[in-house]
């Protein structure tokens, strides 16, 4: 029994030093926010995974599609935005 107290006399120690037992309160007072959030973030990752097997094919070339016009848009607008602008004077 000398051990465990020895053991606990050194966890409290560490807990009140450190601020752990801060982070310790803090999740105890969001455990319900947190749980749901867990709960909520499991099922609409299932769902993902339920349309995914439906329309895998069309997220995928969706996916595609999109990188590819957004690199089309995003080099259009890097060259109209240089042929705005217009080059210091040599004065």
């Amino acid at each position: 029994m000398l051990i465990v107290k020895s053991f606990e006399d050194q966890a409290k120690a560490f807990m009140s030093n450190s601020g752990a037992d801060a982070y310790v309160a803090d999740i105890m007072a969001t455990r319900d926010l947190l749980g749901w959030s867990i709960l909520t973030a499991f099922l609409v990752g299932f769902v993902y995974l339920i349309v995914l097997k439906f329309l895998g094919g069309v997220v995928i070339w969706a996916t595609i599609f999109g990188i590819v016009l957004g690199t089309i848009f995003g080099g259009y607008m890097l060259f109209d935005t240089s042929e705005k602008m217009t080059e210091p004077k040599d004065e």
